[in-house]
């Protein structure tokens, strides 16, 4: 089970807002692990709750796929991964940003980090253009 808190601050004079806090808290098999609550990103927090899972234990969704990418543009603080298990050969041998710009734009799909196809494949650290 995965828990989420998004706590959005006050109006502010510019139109946005004063703050914004996010918290993550993932349940499973007795266990309670949070992410670190500090980064305001999904992508941080997920991978932030990763690193306190022990061995062999990972969050199974697309923040942890090996086709998936976010934009070198960058993203907002939830969703707009590109999913690439269209181009999976193709992707894989992507590493430096130049090569990215090749298959940018002809991803299969934009998902959200928690997001899980039936394609998953878990990332291999250094593969690929995130790495």
């Amino acid at each position: 089970m995965l828990s989420v808190e998004l706590v959005l601050g006050n109006p502010a004079k510019n139109g946005g807002i004063d703050c914004e806090q996010l918290r993550i808290l993932l349940e499973y098999d007795g266990q309670r692990v949070a992410g670190p609550g500090t980064s305001g990103w999904f992508e941080d927090e997920l991978l932030g709750l990763q690193t306190q899972l022990p061995e062999g234990v990972f969050i199974k969704a697309c923040i942890n796929c090996l086709y998936s990418d976010y934009s070198p543009y960058g993203h907002g603080l939830f969703g707009g991964m590109m999913c690439f298990r269209n181009l999976k050969a193709e992707y894989l041998k992507v590493t430096p940003k130049a090569e990215f710009w090749s298959i940018h734009g002809r991803q299969d799909r934009f998902v959200q980090e928690t997001y899980l196809c039936p394609e998953f494949e878990r990332r291999i650290p250094g593969s690929g253009y995130r790495g």
